[in-house]
């Protein structure tokens, strides 16, 4: 049935060891030769090994990324602070903490700040922080906060996060 596929990438054995971790398979190495071959139990072990240490590897240099990202938010928190501290606006200091946020999402998502009202009723942007445009912020300006509301009002309401796909196929916001 697959002989036209190994044929095609000049695959005559193969060695195929999954990586399993906490009974769950997380990985897999295998290994092609173009001729004939009988693996020994020798091959199997040197193949589990790489795949572990591959793995350890991998899981180190997610470890070391997750400390990195995680120093850099603090960095960005402390100067927002310290922006705030020092008297800067509130515009300027949360504009410091979007800028993490546009940053690591290599600038494909856009922030928007917002302040409620006293009585909790209706969410109004805060202008200057954030990258929204302004026919954003003024479609936006007094959004009502509630369970029946969208997105930021919902959120507002509920004191959960709400997470939408796709905007246009999420059936809550259907008119």
């Amino acid at each position: 049935m697959y002989e036209s596929t190994w044929a095609s990438i000049g695959v005559r054995a193969v060695l195929a060891c999954p990586l399993v971790k906490e009974e769950r398979f997380v990985a897999a190495i295998f290994v092609h030769q173009s001729g004939p071959r009988a693996w020994s139990e020798g091959d199997v072990s040197l193949i589990a090994e790489v795949g572990e240490r591959t793995w350890e590897a991998v899981e180190r240099a997610r470890a070391e990324e997750a400390l990195w990202t995680n120093e850099k938010r603090m960095r960005g928190q402390k100067e927002a602070f310290q922006a705030a501290i020092h008297g800067a606006t509130l515009e300027d200091s949360l504009g410091i903490l979007a800028r993490i946020v546009t940053e690591e999402t290599a600038g494909e998502a856009r922030i928007a700040f917002y302040i409620a009202d006293p009585d909790l009723t209706c969410l109004h942007p805060i202008r200057g922080a954030g990258d929204m445009p302004e026919s954003y912020l003024k479609q936006v300006e007094g959004f009502v906060i509630g369970k029946d509301s969208l997105a930021c009002g919902l959120a507002t309401a509920t004191g959960r996060p709400v997470l939408t796909r796709d905007v246009f196929e999420e059936p809550l916001w259907k008119p």
